[in-house]
């Protein structure tokens, strides 16, 4: 679970978030939808801890993230997809997500692949993932 409490944000004079809370439950997926420049990208980019926040906490497992090692957060967390990003053409889809897996202990990896392979629904998408060429998304 990621808990935001009392965020606040602001570029200058302008206000993004004035005393945010917003709790993200695991498991769950979330959609957020807005006005270009209403701050749904400042927003994930603190969760990222790719931006500052002026006041309030970001909490995740219980544990504040400002007391969490970038690189342990990183590595064994969380995963950030950029909006703009570039994917290999040379390698397949599913190539291009494993990237993600570069660095990680290779329990965490094969664990990783289980639970994506475990479910029944996303057979198909698995045989499609191997094959494709990212131009082909």
């Amino acid at each position: 679970m990621i808990e935001l409490q009392h965020i606040w944000k602001q570029f200058g004079s302008r206000i993004i978030f004035s005393d945010l809370n917003l709790n993200f439950q695991s498991g769950m997926v979330y959609a957020l939808i807005g006005d270009s420049g209403c701050g749904k990208t400042t927003l994930l980019n603190m969760l990222a801890k790719l931006e500052t926040f002026d006041k309030g906490e970001i909490v995740y497992k219980g544990k504040s993230l400002t007391s969490l090692k970038n690189e342990e957060f990183y590595r064994n967390e969380l995963g950030y997809l950029f909006q703009n990003f570039g994917l290999l053409e040379s390698q397949t889809i599913r190539e291009n997500l494993e990237l993600g897996l570069i660095g990680k202990k290779q329990n965490k990896k094969q664990e990783t692949r289980k639970r994506e392979t475990s479910s029944s629904s996303t057979a198909s998408c698995q045989t499609r993932l191997s094959k494709s060429q990212p131009k082909n998304l």
